[in-house]
């Protein structure tokens, strides 16, 4: 016990100093009221990305977050794309469209936006859970993709491979724009930066909506569940992975390493997810828990156990659920 209690409080102090020495580049200075002004302001500086003619596909798809009308994008000159019904504005990141509608930001996404931005630089580094975890919870998420695939908290783009491998058409959105910048350099996926509770694409337009990493834990299930009912088509797939909240999350390094995390939820019943998710229109396809090693266990990188269930998904650390629009 006192073993577990010295490397525990070891891996916080460490990742304390590493997220109070870390960059500042993009820590926030004021939040102005303004619509989109946070989210430009904040905006690190362009960097070269794989632009290519093969993300302008999903251009079309794009709508006003405001009131959903129809955008003038400006994509060859990069000008910022108007809406023609409500005459508001929105810029380019790169090839990124920032289409996050705040007319007074959220303090909250603001908080986790300014957060993520300021540990994306380590992210991949530091991810803070064992591949063959991530791996094993995501499995069925992957399986399941088809068509064009909505990716909701797409980060650094860690997924993207999975996805080309499959021949998957993915559009990728995020709150962090440096994550975002990441992803645009490695990828050639069309990105944008948004809301996931209010997406700004057309009514039906995608075949598949996924949440990995446990990215749920941002979104309000009600809200974020209309929001993907709208976006599927009909017979659409929504599958996504949650932390159960008796393992208290993660664990310290990614607590410590995220100012904002306080601010996300995990699962304490499948209920919570479960009933919301059926209410708005929703039908449960698959349920699977994974079960893996403590952090101190030398059997941590190895060890991940997928069982498929929702006995096993209320009691690992690791929920996945895979539901189908009606």
């Amino acid at each position: 016990a006192a073993f577990f209690l010295l490397v525990r409080s070891n891996e916080a102090s460490e990742w304390r100093d590493y997220a109070s020495k870390g960059s500042t580049r993009h820590h926030s200075r004021a939040f102005p009221h303004h619509p989109m002004e946070w989210f430009v302001n904040h905006l690190p500086p362009d960097r070269p990305d794989r632009s290519s003619a093969d993300d302008r596909w999903f251009h079309p798809l794009l709508v006003c977050p405001a009131c959903h009308g129809n955008l003038d994008l400006h994509a060859e000159t990069r000008e910022p794309m108007h809406c023609g019904t409500c005459d508001r504005t929105y810029p380019w990141f790169g090839r990124i469209p920032v289409l996050a509608e705040q007319e007074t930001p959220d303090p909250e996404l603001r908080a986790l936006a300014d957060a993520w931005n300021r540990v994306a630089p380590g992210w991949r580094l530091h991810l803070g859970k064992p591949a063959r975890v991530l791996a094993s919870a995501e499995a069925p998420l992957l399986d399941a993709a088809g068509g064009i695939v909505l990716e909701v908290g797409c980060g650094d783009g860690r997924l993207f491979p999975s996805y080309g491998v499959r021949g998957l058409r993915v559009i990728g959105v995020d709150f962090s724009a440096v994550m975002l910048q990441m992803a645009a350099a490695a990828s050639s996926f069309p990105l944008m930066l948004a809301d996931a509770h209010n997406v700004p694409l057309r009514d039906g337009c995608i075949d598949t909506v996924l949440v990995p990493f446990s990215t749920i834990r941002y979104l309000d299930y009600g809200r974020f569940f209309r929001e993907a009912h709208r976006l599927l088509r009909e017979g659409g797939v929504l599958g996504f992975t949650a932390w159960n909240a008796a393992y208290n999350g993660p664990g310290p390094m990614l607590r410590h390493r995220v100012a904002a995390w306080k601010q996300g939820r995990d699962v304490a019943r499948l209920s919570e997810v479960l009933v919301p998710l059926r209410l708005v229109g929703f039908r449960v396809m698959t349920m699977h828990g994974v079960f893996s090693a403590p952090k101190w266990s030398p059997l941590r990188q190895r060890l991940a156990v997928r069982v498929r269930g929702r006995m096993a998904a209320s009691l690992a650390r690791d929920i996945v659920i895979v539901a189908r629009r009606t």
